[in-house]
């Protein structure tokens, strides 16, 4: 075996993610779905963008966000815009993006996949994560 053929080979990451997008509302039933974000991004190695839409722009809706991402030594890039919901948050995608967002338990039948939930799985230019909140 030659010597060159001995050495492993290092290949770069084969995704093709420039960023994980999360939703960010600062309900603690979020926190599952920010954790697994920031886990998928310290494992990808690519930054997260947490998007908070809504009237108001206290930082206080990231602090979660910012601790995990600390914590697992991730990039963190926070921004507030006003608008529709789902139309605000589409605008933020791209194809090479994915979006992490969580659903929960809807009573004692089964599980409920909101309004903005399911118009970004099926409008979003990029892969769309879905994490269940017990």
């Amino acid at each position: 075996m030659s010597e060159k053929s001995a050495k492993p080979m290092h290949h770069p990451p084969t995704h093709a993610l420039d960023r994980i997008v999360m939703p960010v509302s600062g309900s603690d039933r979020e926190f599952l779905a920010q954790l697994t974000a920031v886990q998928l991004a310290a494992e990808l190695r690519v930054p997260v963008t947490a998007v908070h839409v809504g009237d108001t722009d206290d930082d206080e809706v990231f602090a979660y966000a910012r601790k995990e991402c600390d914590e697992w030594n991730v990039e963190l890039d926070s921004v507030h815009l006003g608008g529709d919901v789902v139309e605000t948050l589409l605008s933020e995608l791209g194809p090479r993006d994915l979006i992490v967002i969580g659903t929960r338990r809807l009573g004692h039948d089964g599980w409920h996949v909101g309004s903005v939930t399911l118009a970004l799985i099926q409008r979003a230019p990029c892969p769309v994560q879905v994490v269940r909140l017990d």
